[in-house]
């Protein structure tokens, strides 16, 4: 009797896919941070070839971006990944350019007006609960006030001031007094 041991390795084993984790970009946020829970033994990329390691759980990925992030057995090629869909960043708007001339006498409102762009709404009040429409409003002469500006269906606001000065006001009548020229005058 003769024999020949054998002995065969234990299969390395793919490891659990990262569980990503972020938030949607805020207003104009150029990246967002994408964190996981790392695991011992575990090597972690943004690169199938593991040209260059994650470490500490987190990276910063850009708005508007998608990819994945991959894991293999530390010392194998036992990998699996996960992928991520960073929402592009919702826009400010630009600040409208408000144009308006100083009240004429005794003028109890001017107009103001501003060219409207596409997908922008304006409003005279913060919270939007009114819109303005068409690019102007009336504003009474001696008010301040703001006009605020947001991409629609977002939070994304920024404002303009405005400062109508008070009219001039036209002053009474004089009120002549004289009398009746007497003889010869």
């Amino acid at each position: 009797v003769i024999s020949s041991p054998y002995e065969i390795a234990a299969a390395p084993v793919t490891p659990s896919a990262p569980v990503l984790s972020y938030a949607a970009p805020s207003c104009d946020e150029e990246s967002v941070t994408v964190t996981f829970t790392p695991e011992d033994g575990v090597e972690y990329s943004l690169n199938a070839d593991f040209a260059e390691l994650l470490t500490g759980g987190s990276f910063e990925a850009v708005s508007g971006s998608t990819g994945f992030v991959y894991a293999r057995t530390a010392g194998t090629t036992c990998v699996i990944s996960s992928p991520y869909e960073i929402a592009a960043a919702p826009v400010t708007p630009s600040a409208p350019v408000l144009s308006y001339a100083a009240p004429s006498c005794d003028e109890a409102s001017v107009t103001v007006s501003f060219t409207p762009e596409d997908g922008v709404e304006y409003s005279l009040n913060a919270d939007f609960a009114e819109l303005l429409t068409g690019g102007s409003f009336e504003a009474v002469s001696g008010s301040t006030g703001f006009v605020y500006a947001r991409t629609a269906g977002t939070t994304c606001v920024i404002s303009s001031p405005y400062e109508i000065a008070a009219a001039p006001v036209t002053p009474s009548a004089p009120v002549l007094s004289y009398a009746a020229p007497s003889c010869d005058e």
